[in-house]
C-alpha cells in the first residue's frame, strides 16, 4: 500500500517540478506605455489650460457680458480638467490590471511550491512508515517463529512398515475406537499445552529485556522502539530487529 502511495507521490512531485511557469502578462510594456500616455495627456491638458487662459484673458479684455465671461472661464477650466481626469483614470486602470496579473502569477507560484512541499513531506512520512512497518513485520515474524527465510522442503513421510517397528511412545496417545473429532480435540489440547496464552507476548518481553537498555520506556509507558522515527543502525527499533536476527531473548515458542 505504501509502495503505491509513494509511487503516486513521486509522479506528482515530478509533475509539479516539470510544470511550466505561469505565463507572463499579455503585454509586459502595458504599464510603461500607460505612464507615457499619462505624461502626454497631462502635457496636453496644461497646454490647453495655458492657451485657454490666454484666450479667456483676451476675451475678458473686450468687456463681455457676465454670462459670456462665465462660459469662457468654465470652458477654459473644464476641458483641461476632463482631459487630466481621463488620463488619471486610464493610468490607474492599467496599474490595477498589472498588479492583479502579478498577484495572480505570484499566488500560482506559491500554490505550486506549497503543493510540492506537501507532497515531499508526505513522501518522507510514508517512507518512515514503510520502514517501520517492515521492521515490525520482521519482528512479529521472528516472534511467531516464522522468520523471513526460504521455505524448507518437508521431510518425506516414512513408510508404514517402518512406523510399525517404532515403539508406542512415539505415537499420539489416543483411546482406541475414537472418531476424528476426538483426534482433533487431542491435537488442540497438545497445542494448548505447548503454546499457552500469552507465549508470544512473553517472547517479546524477553527480547526487549535482552537489549542493553533493558527496554527503556517513556513516561507514557511506550517502548523506545515504538516511538522511534529516526531510523539508522543504532535506532531502538533497528536494534530490536537485529536482536531478533541474532536470536536473543530466549527460545521462541
Amino acid at each position: 500500500m505504501t509502495g503505491r502511495l509513494t509511487a503516486a507521490l513521486d509522479a506528482r512531485i515530478a509533475a509539479l517540478d516539470a510544470a511550466a511557469a505561469p505565463e507572463p502578462p499579455a503585454d509586459p510594456d502595458a504599464l510603461p506605455q500607460a505612464e507615457r500616455r499619462l505624461k502626454r495627456r497631462w502635457l496636453v491638458a496644461l497646454a490647453l489650460l495655458l492657451l485657454g487662459v490666454v484666450i479667456t484673458a483676451v476675451y475678458l479684455g473686450g468687456r463681455p457680458t457676465a454670462a459670456g465671461a462665465t462660459r469662457a472661464i468654465t470652458l477654459t477650466l473644464s476641458v483641461p480638467l476632463v482631459l487630466a481626469v481621463s488620463a488619471q483614470h486610464g493610468y490607474y486602470r492599467a496599474l490595477r490590471r498589472h498588479a492583479w496579473t502579478a498577484a495572480t502569477a505570484d499566488e500560482a507560484r506559491h500554490a505550486r511550491a506549497e503543493a510540492a512541499d506537501d507532497a515531499r513531506r508526505e513522501r518522507a512520512r510514508l517512507g518512515l512508515m514503510r520502514e517501520a512497518l517492515t521492521d515490525w513485520c520482521e519482528i512479529v515474524g521472528h516472534l511467531v517463529h516464522r522468520p523471513w527465510a526460504p521455505i524448507e522442503v518437508p521431510a518425506p513421510e516414512p513408510p508404514a512398515d517402518l512406523l510399525a517397528t517404532l515403539p508406542a511412545a512415539v505415537a499420539l496417545g489416543l483411546v482406541a475406537g475414537r472418531d476424528a473429532a476426538a483426534h482433533e480435540r487431542a491435537v488442540h489440547a497438545t497445542l494448548a499445552a505447548l503454546c499457552h496464552p500469552g507465549w508470544c507476548a512473553e517472547s517479546f518481553d524477553e527480547l526487549v529485556a535482552a537489549l542493553d537498555d533493558g527496554g527503556r520506556r517513556s513516561p507514557g509507558g511506550y517502548l523506545a522502539a515504538d516511538l522511534d522515527v529516526r531510523g539508522g543502525p543504532f535506532a531502538p527499533r533497528r536494534r530490536l530487529v537485529e536482536a531478533c536476527r541474532a536470536g536473543r531473548g530466549g527460545a521462541l515458542a
